[in-house]
């Protein structure tokens, strides 16, 4: 091939090119014309060859990094994950400590850092013998953003149903002392009903519904349940009321209550009456890590509301009512026996016997509540142990519930699987009082409390109509109950 000749042509054609483009009034740029020679195969490959040598040195040329992630308290994260734009699977993770280093080819200016749950996080880097400190924010979504069931999580603007989520902070700005009784004033819907003849006892079963009752009332003695009352869901199983009262609030991360029938698609007819999903906290990945929350609490009896009568009102009281039978034109009692007991009753008080019984099985209630949480681990594993006790004095003597719990949490994480073990232990000691509090305001204030020793008299042998047992003497017998006058 000739290309000189080839040249010539191409010359020879520009100035009519030139001289179309004019005429046409477009612009245009100069039209440049390089011919080179067509290189033989030796030289062809002498180019590659040298192609493939700029390419390996370009791979060889790569700096290392050194750093440490953190999340947003400064404790290290292990498994974060870090990489850079178009890697190709190219990256390393953090180890145990948070620590990492990572070569990268020098033309990489930037590293992604990512983490479940928390924010992924571009840095720029620029200076190798710099250590590189890299913090994570937290990535969670608001609760009140998802719904909880206690078997998915869904978005709450796909859930159909009627729901509320509270979290452990709002349940704690409200009290800490029941997760239930918070609920109770966080939820308008979530109603727990005054039981006055139990009081403060502690170891009174609650009443509780949501919404309202939805069942016939009245079928909780033949089904040893309230047909009313809702489904509770801990972790993704069923439990019990008890099981909830007894929950410590530190171990609470949310609560969930599905309060219309659309939840019986999920748990079927047990879930009419409405479900609280309870979710505890899940052990979280880093170095070992222990926690302790103690509460203190005190409480004490009102009795500013039993507005009683006095020993000479309740003898007049029942003089009227005819309790000791007729009376006669002047008011006298006519039957001798009952007139004499009137009498009897009438002289202690004149002398002063103005028994007041209310006060008496009452004590100033305390209560207590310690709970450690050791946790840690890695991507991979993680482990969670805890221990929770509560003690609780109501204000009625001799009432009390202790509850000692123990819980160990294990998270295998393998690739996209996950299995979770959870055990828990609880032991619980309950104290009934002997004589309940309706008998102390149904004794009669002309009764005296003590002898002439000071100590509390089983009966009183002077009122030989009625036998008259000591509330205060039969509160520390065992198996004695005092009797109605």
């Amino acid at each position: 091939m000739n290309l000189k000749k080839h040249s010539n042509c191409l010359s020879q054609a520009i100035p009519p090119i030139k001289s179309w483009l004019h005429g046409n009034k477009l612009n245009y740029l100069a039209l440049a014309v390089s011919v080179f020679p067509i290189a033989s195969p030796q030289i062809h490959a002498a180019t590659e060859n040298n192609l493939n040598q700029t390419v390996q040195s370009a791979q060889s040329d790569k700096v290392t990094y050194q750093g440490v992630v953190i999340d947003e308290n400064g404790n290290p994260l292990p498994g974060v994950n870090i990489t850079y734009k178009n890697a190709h699977g190219v990256g390393v993770i953090t180890d145990i400590d948070g620590k990492f280093t990572f070569a990268i080819p020098s033309n990489i200016h930037s590293l992604i850092f990512s983490y479940v749950g928390m924010k992924t996080q571009t840095v720029r880097v620029s200076n190798p013998s710099e250590k590189l400190k890299v913090r994570l924010e937290p990535d969670a979504v608001s609760l009140q953003e998802t719904v909880i069931t206690g078997i998915y999580t869904r978005k709450a603007e796909s859930f159909t149903g009627s729901m509320a989520t509270y979290s452990e902070k709002e349940l704690k700005t409200v009290g800490n002392q029941n997760v239930l009784q918070s609920l109770k004033v966080l939820d308008p819907s979530f109603i727990i009903l005054e039981n006055n003849l139990a009081g403060s006892d502690p170891n009174a079963t609650m009443n509780l519904n949501i919404g309202g009752n939805t069942n016939i009332v009245g079928l909780e003695t033949e089904y040893s349940t309230n047909p009313n009352q809702p489904l509770f869901i801990l972790d993704g199983f069923e439990t019990t009321l008890s099981t909830i009262t007894d929950l410590s609030m530190d171990r609470v991360a949310s609560i969930t209550i599905l309060k219309d029938a659309s939840s019986t698609a999920i748990y079927g007819s047990k879930a009419a009456n409405g479900v609280v999903v309870v979710e505890t906290k899940k052990p979280e990945a880093g170095r070992l890590k222990f926690n302790y929350n103690g509460n203190f609490g005190i409480e004490w009896a009102d009795l500013t509301d039993y507005n009683l009568m006095n020993s000479s009102e309740k003898l007049e009281y029942e003089r009227l009512a005819g309790y000791y039978g007729s009376l006669d034109s002047n008011g006298n009692i006519i039957d001798e026996y009952y007139r004499s007991l009137y009498n009897q009753r009438l002289l202690r008080s004149k002398q002063g016997i103005d028994s007041y019984w209310l006060n008496e099985p009452l004590q100033t209630g305390f209560t207590q509540s310690h709970n450690i949480f050791a946790e840690g681990g890695d991507a991979a594993f993680r482990y969670g142990i805890g221990m929770t006790y509560t003690q609780t004095n109501g204000v009625m003597k001799n009432s009390s519930r202790d509850i000692l719990n123990g819980n160990v949490q294990l998270t295998y994480r393998i690739d996209k699987f996950a299995f979770t073990n959870q055990t828990n232990i609880t032991n619980t000691d309950v104290e009934n009082p002997t004589v309940s509090f309706s008998k102390f305001a149904q004794t009669n204030p002309f009764y005296d409390k003590y002898n002439e020793y000071g100590e509390s008299r089983a009966s009183h042998g002077r009122d030989y109509i009625c036998h008259f047992r000591n509330p205060v003497y039969h509160q520390s017998s065992v198996g004695l109950q005092s009797e109605q006058l």
